[in-house]
């Protein structure tokens, strides 16, 4: 009876190694499936969302926007810095003409004056030496007057004495 026992025992252990390594066996193709089932799954996932704005990387994105932005910012600075530079070089260079023909003026002007003064001057000399002339030659005239009369007078008393 023991070794019909031991004989049922080794059997009924061999039927358990067996409905073990099936359920061990069908689990593992299970298993398998459902990777097989997932792997798919995930691939018409991948391939659907391929296009997604989910998928970009919205900081590396948003970085490099910023990034444009700050470069398109310096460059704009720098060609309104260039800019108001020629602009005021322009300004500056308009304002040393304008002022350099500004002293050109006032040079002008003053030697104008001088001229115009050295003309009265000119012309009150030759007033004075007309006045002098016409002075000199009412003078000369008066003399000459002076001396017809003493003239005629010594003459009529030449004649009167004689």
């Amino acid at each position: 009876a023991r070794e019909e026992s031991t004989k049922i025992m080794s059997i009924r252990f061999a039927q358990r190694d067996a409905v073990k390594a099936d359920l061990k066996q069908g689990r593992h193709v299970l298993n398998e499936k459902i990777r097989a089932s997932q792997r798919d799954r995930d691939q018409r996932w991948s391939r659907r969302m391929q296009r997604s704005p989910f998928a970009v990387d919205l900081v590396a994105e948003n970085q490099r926007i910023d990034e444009e932005n700050r470069v398109r910012k310096l460059v704009e600075q720098k060609r309104l810095k260039e800019a108001v530079t020629r602009s005021r070089d322009a300004h500056d260079n308009i304002f040393r003409r304008a002022t350099a023909e500004s002293d050109e003026l006032d040079t002008l002007r003053t030697e104008k004056r001088l001229l115009l003064e050295n003309e009265r001057q000119l012309k009150a000399l030759r007033d004075v030496e007309k006045s002098n002339a016409r002075t000199a030659q009412i003078l000369q005239a008066r003399q000459q007057r002076q001396l017809q009369r003493e003239q005629m007078d010594m003459h009529q008393a030449q004649g009167m004495t004689s």
